[in-house]
């Protein structure tokens, strides 16, 4: 009897530790494959062991579809907010350099250094038609009705979708020239030549003829990336943990910035589509996150087990992807642009009308990453947050209200002439918010002399900006915290700062604010 009861307290105890292996087992995957923080989706598993890494990463226009590109050259198609694979375009036949979406989404090209370029179908997968045989770099035009390919000494245009070769191709180079990024307008291409790996010629694109060289690298690029209005370009070098960004605006080719931060070579480099951001991917397995304005790091960004090697912002940029590649690591992740960028504090209750007033003058901080954190903490409490912004905002709007620049306006036509110089000037400081009223009254008034007054007003520069570089910083600052809250008030505030504040280049970065959100 006593042996009986033995036995059966064994078996129960080797059962429930059976069922407990079992659960543990069940949820080991699951465990592994936890989403790390400001995270929404993974794309392949963890572990996986027939993962070949992630080598190029890319997102469809309408940010849904995410392209990556295998070690093995296997193209995936993903669903970015499922994580579900798609559909696959083809294996391990070809060597591809570059990936790039038609801006309707229903095509992807690929070029290869020998194979040249494939149209695929997007929803099916099949390949549509080969092109050429001389393809490092492909872009669709923005109408989607040419393909540009830079290949190894030549520039190619196809017409889409006969694929028919446009112009007859013309050397550029004797020697072998490698492409490495094609400008926003396409009319700029980024390359290196064999002979001179450490610099970087831009060349035309239409001529092929270098336009400039930057000099400075110390090896070979890896990564290589234009900012979306074509004025900065951005460096990464092959064992190199620095990252370098010239401003193409500067002639005389002075470095703007060299960034450090990251332990470990850096692979990959992108700018965020409204040029705020400029984003880095490393050997250390971090992204980091950098402040173009300031060349300051706001934001490590862990969660790969392997060193990354791709990154890549969605059109809109409230999405970023990114891949690894390992024995670890063989998956891309997406990230919440905005969480990662201005994280939000655990503890709300604490953020007071004085902590919030400390927000505020943290926005113009010299240090870039306490500034991020007070956007965190302002779109956390923005029912609160918003009002301060506003009252903040309203002496520097009230200067060009309406009814300011219509009384200028009318003193224009005074008739005393001390009133009507001084009016002049008034406005000329006041555009570009006083164009859309100086414009209206030119269509309309029988003046000779008010016509030609705001005609030599509208005809002048914007007035340089006269902000300090503390209350530029945080303007432009404050103008990402509205965009991230996105509710009525803070809308109403971009209109404002985009047609009153008394700065054109501001007012400018509000007006394009205003339209990513008209856009969602």
């Amino acid at each position: 009897m006593i042996f009986q009861k033995k036995t059966r307290q064994l078996a129960l105890i080797l059962l429930c530790g059976a069922v407990v292996c079992a659960s543990a087992s069940a949820q080991a995957p699951a465990d592994r494959n936890k989403l790390p923080p400001g995270a929404i989706a993974r794309m392949g598993q963890l572990g996986d062991k027939e993962a070949a890494g992630i080598y190029h990463v890319c997102f469809s226009p309408d940010g849904k579809t995410l392209a990556t590109r295998d070690r093995d050259q296997t193209i995936r198609l993903w669903d970015v907010a499922a994580g579900r694979q798609l559909c696959k375009l083809f294996g391990e036949e070809l060597r591809i350099t570059d990936v790039s979406f038609s801006p309707d989404g229903k095509r992807l090209a690929t070029g290869g250094a020998r194979e040249g370029v494939s149209l695929w179908d997007t929803q099916t997968g099949k390949r549509l038609k080969t092109l050429g045989k001389d393809a490092w770099k492909v872009r669709f035009s923005a109408d989607g009705k040419t393909l540009r390919v830079a290949g190894h000494s030549r520039f190619y245009q196809y017409q889409l979708p006969t694929g028919e070769l446009i112009k007859r191709p013309r050397e550029v180079l004797p020697s072998a020239m490698l492409p490495q990024a094609f400008s926003p307008d396409r009319k700029r291409l980024a390359a290196t030549r064999r002979t001179h790996a450490e610099e970087i010629d831009l060349r035309d694109t239409s001529s092929g003829s270098i336009v400039r060289t930057l000099k400075g690298l110390e090896t070979g690029p890896t990564s290589v990336a234009f900012s979306p209005d074509g004025r900065f370009l951005a460096v990464s070098c092959r064992r190199r943990e620095a990252i370098k960004v010239w401003d193409l605006n500067d002639k005389k080719n002075t470095l703007l910035y060299n960034l450090r931060g990251h332990e470990e070579p850096v692979q990959a480099v992108v700018f965020s589509p409204d040029g705020r951001f400029l984003v880095s991917a490393s050997w250390d397995k971090t992204l980091r996150l950098w402040e173009l304005e300031t060349g300051q790091e706001i934001a490590v960004v862990t969660g790969h087990r392997e060193h990354v090697c791709a990154v890549a912002f969605s059109p809109d940029g409230r999405r970023l992807a990114s891949s690894a590649s390992g024995r670890r690591d063989s998956t891309a992740l997406v990230w919440d642009t905005a969480v990662i960028s201005a994280p939000r504090p655990a503890d709300v209750k604490r953020i007071d009308a004085e902590a919030l007033e400390q927000q505020w003058n943290a926005l113009a901080s010299d240090k870039a990453v306490e500034a991020y954190a007070a956007i965190g903490a302002m779109v956390a409490v923005a029912e609160r947050s918003v009002p301060l912004l506003a009252s903040k905002l309203e002496p520097t709007l009230r200067q060009a209200n309406a009814q300011r620049i219509k009384a200028l306006i009318l003193q224009l036509d005074s008739d005393r002439f001390a009133e009507r110089e001084r009016a002049t000037v008034e406005l000329k400081k006041l555009r570009p918010a006083s164009d859309g009223l100086l414009q209206k009254t030119l269509a309309e008034t029988k003046s000779p002399e008010v016509k030609l007054r705001i005609e030599t007003i509208l005809k002048g520069k914007i007035p340089p900006s006269k902000l300090s570089a503390s209350e530029r910083r945080r303007t432009l600052r404050l103008i990402y915290a509205l965009e991230l809250i996105a509710d009525k008030l803070s809308r109403e505030l971009l209109e404002g700062i985009s047609t009153r504040f008394p700065n054109g280049p501001i007012a400018d970065v509000a007006n394009k604010s205003l339209a990513r959100l008209g856009a969602q």
